[in-house]
């Protein structure tokens, strides 16, 4: 392992986001799927770092078990990249009379969220909040039911769903439990449904802690799918970007022959014909450039499915549906960078820049099939557990800021420091002078590798050493402050090719983030 200063801290990210890779759709609410998913195997054997002191010092109650070293490799090989289990599965002494199970319960999915959600405390609850709806409630012995009161009125102002479910654990101390559950939607504007127990872990169990961090690891998983996928998409406040089901067969619009007869899809509706007056970006130029992506079966990107007018409202829907997240591993990464290289490969001979290439406009394709090889069919558990690792589509979308080559440089100030080619911007100075505006003052295709270098550099993915020289220069060559000297996409797409069929090696090391223009 070629270790850097932050290299410990990477690979414990990297084996947290193994064990909690996300589940393609929120299980549905009711008490079966439920159970199940928060239920699922612990899937790999975490090899643990024997000398860490605060591992050892909250695991030290922790007896021996079958099932313990199951889950962990207390004794991993020299060498081994570890994890600390500390802080993403850290839990207090049961004899202590300070202990408080809910605070671990929800201070650890915090952990395993890695920060990327917020929460609030109270002396008797944690609730973890996403985009203001809350989603998940650890709850001590002394709460009160009636304490839902402030969720309920949030979610009843906010979510527009009749699938909405707050998930929940409660310390019942008397019998000495932690009882994971949910509450279903309100029935009405006064109150949740009860609360509907699922899986019991009991604090006397030798293996209780084993079976929480089972838990916590799956209740992550749900999390992360309702954070980034469901959540944003469900506001009643937020009409202009909602998830809704598209029937084709219902609409005349400009979907082409990759689409499904029913599908979910999302819809935006603008209210002028403008999108952004600093890039001089309008609705007719989207479409426009969708037309163009269309006619030409532009590989690995969205689809601009409908247009409609209603009371001088734009509604547009956009598909396929995906999820949207950083690559977990090199496989994922090259994955990705190729399909976006070969959209942009037959985007750039048509002339069109995407001027946008981030993870964020990056995500990976759902299957649109429901059977094994064609002709056997999947349970729905199967369905969500396997899409994701059988599809090895990624797909480039949100082209409301492309355009056709060449386009003038933006003022400073308009975009976003750093997620940009620096072509893009007008430069009031450069070594000096303003030589560098002079020189570029316009941008072309090239601004999308840029980008390419920019995913490169914001992948933070453990990168096996028989690949990170190659990966590093090709992100150095991406970000070059001249434009000319970039690779094409066609020259980037034989690269990452090439590095496909390579074999990998065990040893890793971080891809260096760090550039000059």
């Amino acid at each position: 392992m070629t270790m850097t200063p932050s290299s410990p801290q990477r690979c414990t990210l990297a084996m947290v986001r193994a064990l909690t890779k996300p589940l393609i759709l929120p299980p549905h609410p009711t008490a079966s799927s439920l159970r199940e998913a928060l239920l699922l195997k612990w899937g790999i054997r975490v090899p643990v770092d024997p000398e860490c002191y605060t591992t050892k010092n909250h695991w030290k109650q922790q007896p021996r078990t079958a099932l313990n070293d199951a889950m962990f490799d207390w004794q991993p090989p020299p060498g081994t990249a570890t994890a600390s289990l500390h802080p993403y599965f850290s839990f207090g002494d049961t004899s202590s009379p300070f202990f408080e199970p809910f605070k671990d319960v929800g201070n650890c999915l915090k952990q395993l969220l890695l920060h990327r959600i917020a929460s609030h405390e109270t002396h008797n609850s944690i609730v973890l909040v996403s985009h203001d709806i809350d989603l998940f409630v650890a709850t001590s012995d002394a709460f009160l039911e009636s304490d839902l009161e402030r969720i309920r009125q949030a979610v009843m102002s906010r979510v527009h769903s009749c699938e909405y479910y707050l998930l929940r654990c409660h310390h019942n101390k008397e019998q000495q439990k932690l009882i994971y559950g949910y509450h279903a939607s309100p029935t009405d504007a006064t109150q949740f449904q009860i609360f509907q127990h699922l899986v019991e872990v009991s604090l006397l169990d030798e293996n209780w802690r084993l079976a929480t961090c089972v838990v916590l690891k799956n209740l992550a998983r749900i999390l992360h799918c309702l954070q980034d996928y469901a959540v944003p998409l469900v506001w009643s406040t937020n009409r202009k970007l909602q998830l809704v089901h598209h029937n084709k067969r219902k609409r005349s619009g400009m979907h082409d022959h990759h689409d499904n007869d029913e599908q979910y899809v999302i819809q935006k509706i603008y209210e002028t014909e403008s999108i952004c007056n600093i890039v001089n970006a309008t609705v007719t130029n989207m479409i426009f450039i969708y037309q163009a992506i269309i006619q030409n079966n532009v590989p690995h990107t969205d689809r601009l499915l409908s247009f409609e007018e209603h009371d001088r409202e734009r509604v547009c829907q956009f598909g396929p549906v995906g999820r949207s997240y950083l690559p977990k591993n090199l496989t994922e990464l090259l994955d990705a960078l190729v399909c976006v290289c070969e959209a942009l490969e037959a985007l750039h001979d048509l002339g069109i820049v995407h001027r946008d290439i981030r993870w964020a406009n990056v995500f990976h394709a759902f299957l649109t099939d429901t059977t094994i090889g064609g002709d056997v069919e999947m349970t729905e558990q199967d369905y969500l557990e396997n899409q994701l690792d059988r599809s090895r589509e990624w797909v480039l979308f949100d082209f409301e800021f492309a355009a056709f080559a060449p386009q003038p440089a933006f003022a400073r100030h308009t975009l976003t420091p750093g997620n940009h080619a620096p072509e893009m911007i007008l430069h009031d100075d450069f070594d000096g002078d303003n030589e560098y505006s002079l020189r570029y003052p316009e941008h072309g295709v090239a601004a999308d590798m840029w980008g390419i270098g920019f995913l490169l550099q914001t992948a933070a993915v453990d990168i096996p050493a028989s690949h990170a020289e190659d990966l590093a220069t090709l992100q150095a060559e991406s970000l070059s402050a001249n434009p000319t000297n970039r690779p094409t996409a066609t020259e980037c797409l034989n690269r990452l090719r090439n590095l496909q069929r390579r074999s990998v090696s065990t040893e890793k090391q971080l891809l260096c983030a760090d550039y000059k223009r």
